[in-house]
């Protein structure tokens, strides 16, 4: 028998994941760099053209910095500094002017260029940081000599995150690219999803079958309407996938509030989120229960009360849904993966081409696409089914 304690090891193992998944790797400051410019800048708040020129320097107060861009359609077309306001002071120019009027030109780097790019602005123009736009134009941020210290690297964070859980972790975009567990697990999510909802249409059919006649005439419409979907929800808690779910939630609220990506901050993040399909399902789900009411003859009055129902409770609801049911404390391993789809997330966004993507780019990396294909497969494999063994599965 060994000596010492026996769950050293394994003590040591966890501490050694814990201090990796904290601090970055020494590769990443030894090759710094390499780093594109998106991966070394800073955010900065813009002005537009029309914006005043109190505006502007109240915008310069805040940034701490002695450039500010200025936007024309969310577009770069100039700067303002410090000098160039001292100077619109000295010929008494009105404060109520627009920006454009103390507007100068400036360089602009690409957000994927490399870093030497940047520096090589910054030593041959008289501007203290240069402006980092996307392959449209769109501002993205600001580089200044400061931001190629190893020590003070940042991260460009998308202001929202949207995402999904899978069998296989979390998924994450912010509508531009996408990260963590992408493509067939998306698919696999809707397959899953699909069979969850067979099976809660079965269970459905047998309780109405078994206890149909001891409820009320009034009463059986609606609770068989809304019986699936609360089968749905809590085949949903029994599954992983719910636990991945809290962890999707959980680091989509770190992202979102700036906190650092680390288990100790993670774990303590909300597990509900404001803008998750539980919320939506919910809405849609009591709106329809209560547009059918028997006992309300009017099918106006039953529209407006759905209506205001809806308004009142889909969220509270759905909140009370997604702390109790539709998700749980995740795992270390699911955790894990969420936190590991986060960084990707924020790597990939700090080097996106364009921040402002289609409405094509934007539905794809939603991953509906992939949901509903996943859908699509398992309805077609429920109607074989039905066909070759005769069985009734509740699919039309």
């Amino acid at each position: 028998m060994a000596n010492g304690d026996p769950f050293s090891s394994v003590h040591r193992d966890t501490d050694h994941l814990l201090t990796t998944m904290i601090s970055p790797p020494q590769s990443t400051l030894e090759n710094s760099d390499s780093l594109q410019v998106g991966q070394i800048m800073r955010s900065v708040d813009s002005v537009d053209t029309f914006d005043s020129i109190v505006q502007a320097a109240t915008r310069l107060q805040s940034n701490g910095i002695d450039v500010l861009p200025v936007v024309n359609q969310g577009r770069f077309v100039g700067v303002i500094t410090e000098n160039s306001l001292a100077k619109a002071l000295a010929s008494k120019l009105d404060w109520t002017a627009p920006a454009s009027d103390i507007m100068i030109d400036a360089p602009t780097v690409r957000a994927d260029a490399d870093q030497k790019e940047a520096l090589q602005l910054l030593n041959s123009n008289a501007f203290s940081a240069i402006t980092v736009v996307d392959r449209d134009g769109q501002v993205m941020g600001i580089v200044s000599a400061s931001c190629f210290s190893p020590s003070q690297l940042t991260e460009n964070r998308p202001m929202m995150v949207g995402g999904m859980a899978t069998p296989f972790g979390v998924y994450l975009t912010n509508g531009a690219v996408g990260s963590g567990a992408k493509g067939f697990p998306l698919v696999l999510t809707g397959f899953t999803l699909f069979v969850l909802l067979i099976i809660a249409q079965l269970g459905s059919k047998m309780a109405e079958n078994q206890v149909a006649d001891r409820i009320p005439e009034a009463l059986r419409h609606v609770a068989f309407g809304l019986l699936p979907m609360v089968l749905f929800f809590l085949l949903m808690r029994v599954i992983p996938l719910s636990g991945t779910h809290g962890a999707e939630h959980q680091v989509v609220h770190a992202i979102e509030r700036g906190e650092p990506l680390v288990p100790e901050i993670v774990t303590r993040m909300p597990r509900v989120h404001p803008r998750c399909g539980t919320n939506i399902a919910v809405g849609a789900s009591m709106f329809l229960a209560i547009t059918q009411l028997p006992w309300i003859a009017s099918q106006e009055v039953r529209l407006g009360v759905g209506l205001l129902a809806t308004m009142f409770l889909w969220q509270p609801i759905g909140n009370f849904l997604q702390q109790y049911i539709t998700t749980r404390k995740p795992t270390f391993k699911q955790l894990h993966t969420g936190i590991a789809a986060g960084k990707e997330l924020i790597r990939n966004a700090s080097t996106v081409r364009s921040t402002h993507p289609n409405i094509g780019v934007r539905i794809y990396h939603s991953g509906m696409l992939h949901v509903m294909m996943g859908s699509a497969l398992c309805y077609g494999a429920g109607r074989i089914l039905q066909t070759v063994f005769q069985i009734d599965l509740g699919l039309e």
